[in-house]
This record gives C-alpha cells, sequence and structure tokens, in this order.
C-alpha cells in the first residue's frame, strides 16, 4: 500500500515540475514520509525519523557550506498516510518540524500545499 501511495505522490511530482528523486535525505529540496498506523511501533520510528529530518532542515546552511547539503534551499518536510491523518495536529504543532501534512485523500493537492509554504 505504501509503495503504491509513494508511486501515485511521485507521478504527481513529477508532473508538477519536480525532475529527479534523490536516495539521500542531504541533498534533497522535498523529503516526504509516508507513515502508515497499522505496523508496530511505526509511530515511534516516523517520531525518529522527523526529528533526524528537522535536524536536517535547521543545519542546513552549515551542511551546505561543508558540502553535506546538496540541496539549493532547506528541505520542506512531508508527512503523508493516514497516521499523518490521525495525528495532524499533534505532527503540525511540533515546532516547525513538518511543512505538509497530507492524507491520502489530498494528494492531488501536494504541489501547491509545497508552493504555499515555500512562500
Amino acid at each position: 500500500m505504501n509503495i503504491n501511495d509513494m508511486e501515485i505522490v511521485l507521478a504527481i511530482m513529477k508532473n508538477s515540475g519536480y525532475k529527479e528523486v534523490v536516495t539521500d535525505p542531504e541533498s534533497a529540496e522535498v523529503i516526504f514520509v509516508n507513515t502508515c498506523a497499522i505496523r508496530e511501533n511505526a509511530e515511534q520510528r516516523v517520531w525518529q525519523r522527523l526529528n533526524y529530518f528537522w535536524f536536517l532542515k535547521r543545519e542546513w546552511k552549515v551542511n551546505a557550506a561543508t558540502g553535506r547539503a546538496k540541496s539549493l534551499k532547506p528541505p520542506k518536510v512531508v508527512v503523508l498516510g493516514c497516521m499523518a491523518e490521525r495525528l495532524k495536529d499533534k505532527i503540525l504543532d511540533s515546532d516547525k518540524m513538518v511543512d505538509v501534512v497530507c492524507g491520502p485523500d489530498a494528494y492531488r493537492e501536494l504541489p501547491s500545499l509545497i508552493k504555499k509554504v515555500e512562500g
């Protein structure tokens, strides 16, 4: 299910002009975290990953100056999926850790949501 959701999201983003998928978060301009509330310890793992991505955002200037960050601007963190819907308020209130929270029914809105937070 998560793989299918990410294929949909990637197609939407490519159709909106995003061209490249990178494997390391230091090089990403947008980081997608696809969540699922069904798996055991899923929420804990999501928070751990979000803490790491928050660190990347916070330290972007230093990382860019040293060559560790390869993106042209700090990454935007987008949390997707059913857990994102369920914990939306908690995630958005988490010290600007996340830029966009999007449930499965709103994936088509992702490009415009990302543009809103960039401005």
